[in-house]
């Protein structure tokens, strides 16, 4: 990175000096009483508040991770406006409060050379455009004061995103010398408080992180609580305690068995995993990565350990992490329980907080809503501000991409225990950004669990940052390291062996076959397929062969309106759940889903049939056979699971990795290929005893030749002529996307999150709202919709205009009748939506962003259909409506035909 220098006085190149009005009389905000603006606390009282609520902020976090703030920090967000002492700004704000008659406002004013002062206001304000505004400023006098890059962007970031200013460029009128002299002024009154002590400039991940702090104080600082200036650091603490983010209390001492019990009440005594993780947590702050087979109680050891590092005060909060928000709904009830054991609190701090893009349909679900509601971080980027949250993964990423306040979602996750479960599931690209991640929080001193059971060593030393891959083939086991020193390895009892026969077919057919006696005989069946479109399909096979014969068929996947996936997925955890005793043996089931079935549910089943999938996620898969132990069963049942393996010879004699199946679009051709080699001798699988070499077999490097050479070439470079993707190319794109280094342009930055990938997507889906008949547009021009699950809304064009609570109930009916698809080719148009009052809601409803100002690429993404006998009809314009091959039903969810 090339430093910027400032040009020689750069305040010589404003078009004349115009007086100056003293930083102590400068009025930055104002206070609205009546629906009419008086004047607010001057610009030098905002900045003291905001460096006293920045000071209090750091307080609150873990000793070891204050010493990354410090008074330099303070003073950098107290200077976070001090761009606001500028003509213009000063101009709009005496406009604002009726004051444009002034001399001086004249004066500024007649400069402008406006043909009209009827909207003088926005005039004012884009008048600052040419220094981005009052942060812009900020950031130029700040550099132009410290020549400290980094530390000067922090001020040009608070509001979210940082425009880069060349100050070799001729640059606006920011008022001249004596206005840059108020500036200075203001900055050096502001420095006798909290003094500067850098020696040099700090780095970019640092600045992020600074810009968080900034931000959030401003946020605090700028609240009607603090109208009038406080200088009482007991006052400031108060409030912030009272009305923004409560320091949790724990209660301390308490052994593993108060928390976690048995469902009669009786206490738990950990095991091995639990017993030496918690320990080994008091080390302090590092990364703990542990691998330990399924049903192994690694929630359980992961929250015990987050208890004993907030209880040794390493950290005040935790944020546990997933990979689909259906297993982030199932860990936040599991938390809030345990939540409810260890704090000391009667306040809404007891509770966690959900963190993804359905969280309000679950929290209604729930009857959490209101109360998340009312919190002051239960808006946009502050959700993870909350002491204690549980969400995608998908929610921490963004804190390493270009996203609008990304600062504020890292100082968020600063001085948390941070947990990332089920980390085997993703691909190079996210695995690449996650890595990236926790090297970022290690950075900021966090302490970071990584949970899984099938993690090759490879993916395990790119975790810790090291090339060199560890030769260690203890499994389970616990690796950690707390220190600069190297990974340490410390083995787990093995626990309870868990025994499977496996079959392995290539015959779909006879298979069927199989799985219906076994219907018949009571077992409960799942099976398990790659793609939506296979699993309708044998879904459909099922429904055909078993007519007449007392066998339930069902089908789970991605592509359900979220009302009928919620419901079919609460249905079957209560048959085939851990409580499920006395439902699950009156009759036999099938149940055939995709990768939902792998990893959201927590559900058992007496037999499995899977098509062939990397190994560790058949393992993820045969985690769900014979889970619980304690279940009665059919008599005939015992543990056995059919894999239907790849046909490779084919692929082979023809050359063609096509014909592999269309799981070579899902998953790694070569580690496939290298799976179904494996599978060939696999008569009997024992856990957890044969995880690790399994994973070894499959994954660990060797010479190719051939065909098994040009899968290897695939899957570091990809194949453009079939659509394949590289581990290569998405490790490039990753590293791409989370680059810490400002050379992007932060200005270009969106608020519309949909276009950020923490998931590598080649195609972006459309959404898809779902009706039983068209919108009926009223002579009060109110719109009647009735919705795919029968229920009706009368819209009306107050719709904004609403409480929140009242809004988001609105917006979750209409959540609740949305399904994703690809390549649909239709586009709705623009002008339709805005007579339906629809233009305005629809980007709130599905991105939580209002404002969006690419309005017609978003409706681009979106689209509305009448279901009638199953097929979608798309609404095009109110004169025209398009049938589709698309159909939608509640047995089949969305299917093509």
């Amino acid at each position: 990175m090339v430093r910027i220098r400032p040009s020689a006085a750069y305040l010589a190149k404003s078009a004349k000096n115009i007086e100056a009005v003293p930083f102590k009389s400068f009025i930055a905000k104002t206070i609205e009483r009546d629906k009419k603006e008086y004047p607010g606390m001057t610009i030098f009282e905002h900045a003291v508040l905001t460096g006293k609520v920045a000071q209090y902020l750091i307080k609150s976090l873990p000793k070891r991770v204050q010493d990354l703030f410090g008074d330099s920090a303070v003073l950098i967000a107290a200077s976070h406006d001090i761009g606001k002492l500028n003509q213009y700004f000063y101009s709009r704000i005496q406009t604002i409060i009726g004051n444009e008659d002034t001399p001086l406002c004249k004066e500024i004013i007649s400069s402008l050379n406006l043909a009209d002062n009827k909207n003088l206001v926005k005039s004012l304000k884009f008048a600052e455009h040419a220094f981005n505004y009052h942060p812009g400023l900020s950031y130029i006098t700040v550099y132009s004061l410290t020549h400290f890059h980094y530390l000067s962007s922090v001020v040009g970031r608070h509001h979210g995103f940082f425009k880069k200013i060349i100050l070799d460029e001729p640059v606006s009128d920011a008022g001249g010398s004596l206005w840059y002299e108020e500036r200075k002024k203001l900055f050096n009154e502001l420095n006798k408080i909290w003094p500067l002590s850098l020696k040099q400039d700090i780095n970019y991940t640092k600045a992020l992180m600074w810009s968080g702090l900034t931000s959030v104080s401003d946020w605090i600082a700028s609240s009607n609580l603090f109208d009038k200036f406080v200088d009482d650091d007991a006052k400031i603490a108060d409030v912030i305690q009272a009305n923004f983010l409560n320091k949790p209390r724990f209660i301390n001492g308490l052994t593993f068995g108060r928390i976690f019990k048995d469902p009669l009440g009786k206490e738990l005594i950990p095991n091995d995993l639990q017993k030496k993780l918690s320990n080994v947590i008091e080390q302090g702050p590092g990364l703990y990565v542990v691998e330990a087979p399924m049903g192994n109680g690694k929630t359980e050891a992961a929250l015990y350990a987050c208890y004993k590092a907030m209880e040794k005060g390493n950290a005040y909060g935790l944020y546990f992490a997933l990979p689909t928000r259906i297993t982030s709904n199932q860990i936040f009830l599991r938390v809030n329980d345990f939540l409810g054991k260890v704090l000391d609190d009667e306040r809404n701090v007891s509770q966690a907080f959900l963190i993804h893009g359905g969280a309000d349909m679950f929290l209604s679900y729930a009857g959490s809503d209101a109360s998340q509601g009312k919190i002051w971080y239960a808006k946009g980027s502050r959700k993870m501000l909350a002491p204690f949250a549980v969400g995608t993964i998908d929610q921490a990423l963004l804190g390493i991409l270009h996203v609008k306040h990304a600062g504020v979602r890292l100082f968020s996750l600063t001085g948390k225990t941070v947990v990332f479960d089920e980390v085997h599931s993703y691909d190079a690209y996210t695995s690449t950004l996650l890595q990236k991640l926790v090297s970022v929080l290690l950075e900021f001193k966090c302490t970071v669990i990584i949970l899984s059971a099938t993690l090759t060593r490879n993916s395990v030393c790119k975790l810790f940052g090291e090339k060199k891959v560890i030769n260690n083939a203890v499994y389970p086991a616990l690796f950690y390291r707390s220190d600069e020193e190297g990974i340490k390895v410390i083995p787990l009892e093995e626990g309870l062996k868990k025994d499977f026969v496996v079959n392995v077919s290539y015959d779909e057919d006879e298979e069927y076959k199989k799985v219906i006696q076994k219907a018949l005989d009571g077992q409960q069946i799942l099976w398990i397929e790659n793609t939506v479109p296979k699993a309708q399909k044998v879904y459909k096979k099922l429904l055909e062969l078993t007519v007449g014969k007392d066998i339930e068929c069902a089908l789970l996947h991605s592509r359900f309106i979220p009302c009928h996936r919620q419901q079919k997925e609460n249905y079957w955890i209560d048959i085939l759940g851990k409580k499920s005793q006395d439902k699950r043996l009156t009759k036999g089931r099938i149940l055939i889903g995709t990768q939902v079935l792998e990893q959201s549910l927590d559900i058992d089943a007496d037999y499995l049939v899977t098509r062939c999938a990397p190994i560790d996620f058949l393992l993820q898969r045969i985690g769900r056979l014979w889970r619980f132990n304690l279940l009665k069963r059919a008599k005939t049942a015992k543990a056995e699971l059919t894999i239907l393996n790849i046909r490779l010879s084919d692929a082979i004699d023809a050359d063609d990795v096509v014909l592999m199946g269309d799981s070579v679009f899902v998953y790694d051709p070569y580690v496939l290929a290298r799976t179904a080699c494996r599978l060939k001798k696999l008569t009997h699988i024992t856990l957890p005893d044969d995880i690790q070499s399994l994973i070894d077999d499959v994954y660990e490097e060797r010479t190719e030749s051939g065909f098994m050479q040009k899968l290897k070439d695939y899957s570091k470079d990809g194949c453009r002529q079939i659509g394949l993707d590289g581990s290569r190319q998405l490790e490039n794109c990753a590293v791409s996307a989370s680059s810490m280094d400002d050379a992007v342009n932060d200005s270009n930055l969106s608020d519309d999150l949909e276009n950020v990938f923490t998931r590598y997507r080649k195609i972006v889906s459309q959404d898809i709202l779902l009706l039983q008949d068209l919108p009926q547009i009223n002579e009060d021009q109110s719109i009647d919709f009735v919705l795919l699950n029968g229920q009706s809304i009368k819209l009306s064009k107050d719709i904004l205009n609403k409480k929140a609570i009242e809004f988001r109930k609105i917006t979750n009916l209409f959540k609740e009748n949305i399904v994703s698809y690809h390549n649909v080719n239709f586009a709705i148009k623009l002008s339709y939506l805005e007579n339906l009052g629809l233009s305005k809601i629809l980007p709130d409803l599905i991105y939580k962003n209002t404002k969006n100002e690419n309005a017609e690429s978003f409706y681009q993404r979106f689209l509305c259909a009448v279901v009638k006998n199953g097929k979608l009809n798309f609404l095009i314009d109110e004169n025209k409506i398009e049938e589709s091959s698309l159909f939608y039903t509640q047995n089949f969810g969305l299917y093509k035909i």
